[in-house]
């Protein structure tokens, strides 16, 4: 009867004109007009939008724990056979319909314990940051409203510049990055992009050819993984000479030695504590500082 039920509604499904995601030709088009794109991803890995997939990947689950009861089922099918007396058990059939049987159970778990190990890590993947999701957006918005992102969805699909982020995307995450230069990337680049550099940049173009300057998705251009590490860099030094000099400046206000003893030990475990809050790369820095 449930059969039944679900042929007639399939059947009032209209199909006409049905595309997924666009046609062949679109997602061609797409992929090809996109490279400039894919060249940013590959340069800051940020600024790769994707989506997290959970309802399909939640669909693919329950179907693979059905899968993993009707494997197990036809097991313990054979085990009361056996134990009823329906089937021998030193026989070579019996043995290898057990084979068969465990197999596609030890297979079907296989597939259940991968699907279950990458939701989890799809689950907790980085959230992408207002800053690059923007930029990503800004580039699907140059090829105007008709235009299709590199997976084929129209670009209404990831909203407007500034409009809340869904859940449903997610970003690669550059493993390259310490937490200063994440928290230049993901905190400071953008007001310093847009009341610094595009100003400037917009400036020097008007003097230069009287064009205007670079939209949204341009402002990142020339904007290289090492001009980020360097400018990381450059903050991390700046941060250990200074936490040096003031510790330095404080022991020369005190007088009594208890309170230059204090002092000296609370600024040690502060200096070599900070070490872990900027990464590895700022561990070199600091031993010279402290040099």
């Amino acid at each position: 009867m449930a059969t039944n039920q679900l042929a007639t509604l399939a059947s009032q499904i209209p199909l006409a004109g049905f595309r997924l995601s666009g046609s062949t030709g679109d997602l061609l088009k797409a992929l090809q007009e996109h490279e400039d794109l894919f060249n940013s991803i590959a340069a800051h890995p940020q600024a790769g939008i994707y989506q997290r997939f959970g309802k399909e990947r939640a669909l693919r689950l329950s179907y693979v724990e059905n899968e993993v009861r009707q494997r197990h089922d036809e097991v313990k099918e054979l085990l009361r056979d056996v134990h009823e007396g329906r089937k021998e058990a030193e026989t070579e059939e019996t043995r290898a319909d057990l084979a068969k049987r465990m197999g596609a159970l030890i297979e079907i778990l296989d597939l259940h314990s991968r699907a279950f190990e990458q939701d989890c890590r799809m689950s907790q993947s980085t959230t992408p940051s207002p800053l690059f999701m923007d930029f990503y957006r800004a580039h699907l918005q140059r090829g105007g409203d008709d235009a299709r992102a590199p997976n084929g969805e129209l670009i209404s699909f990831y909203d407007s510049k500034g409009a809340p982020i869904s859940h449903e995307f997610t970003a690669l995450d550059n493993p390259d990055l310490d937490p200063m230069q994440s928290f230049l990337v993901n905190r400071l680049m953008n007001p310093f992009l847009d009341y610094v550099r595009a100003p400037v940049q917009k400036l020097l173009k008007k003097i230069a050819r009287g064009q205007k300057g670079a939209d949204e998705a341009a402002r990142w251009q020339g904007t290289s993984g090492r001009i980020i590490s360097a400018i990381a860099k450059a903050v991390t030094c700046m941060l250990a000479t200074l936490s040096l000099a003031a510790a330095i400046g404080i022991l020369y206000s005190i007088n009594s030695l208890e309170g230059r003893l204090v002092v000296m030990t609370l600024f040690g475990l502060g200096f070599s504590s900070s070490v872990n809050f900027l990464g590895q790369d700022a561990i070199p820095i600091y031993a010279l500082n402290a040099a």
